[in-house]
């Protein structure tokens, strides 16, 4: 039996914010993002998001769209009049055509549901930072 190994990604030198108010989520994003050498920030509120991406070096951000405060569309809507090349990655279980269609309007880079798989957020991640 032939073994493939898995692709180690280094993000080494690379920021990325995540914006999620469920704790279950953020553990998971953690576990994904373990061992590929970058900086994590980790928010629950949309406008600690604006305010961290707008203060500090961001390279990505991973954001949910149902945040306690704003929503995660009006933070990438805010955080993009002032930095209009940061990529947005939206991680949420709500993937309707209307939510799907608003976020992409907002500056969304790219659109995962949940539950997602971590290689596949992996790969995204990778894409983006690239």
């Amino acid at each position: 039996m032939e073994i493939i190994e898995k692709k180690v990604l280094n993000f080494c030198n690379k920021t990325i914010l995540i914006v999620e108010d469920d704790m279950y989520n953020t553990e998971y994003i953690k576990e994904i993002l373990t061992n590929t050498g970058c900086k994590t920030i980790f928010v629950e509120y949309g406008n600690d998001a604006v305010e961290v991406s707008l203060n500090q070096n961001i390279d990505l951000v991973l954001v949910d769209i149902n945040l306690p405060d704003i929503s995660g569309d009006q933070a990438m809507r805010t955080i993009k009049q002032y930095k209009p090349l940061l990529k947005f990655i939206v991680l949420t279980a709500y993937a309707d055509d209307n939510n799907i269609k608003k976020a992409f309007s907002s500056g969304c880079t790219e659109f995962i549901t949940k539950p997602y798989k971590s290689d596949y957020l992996l790969t995204m991640i990778n894409k983006h930072l690239s």
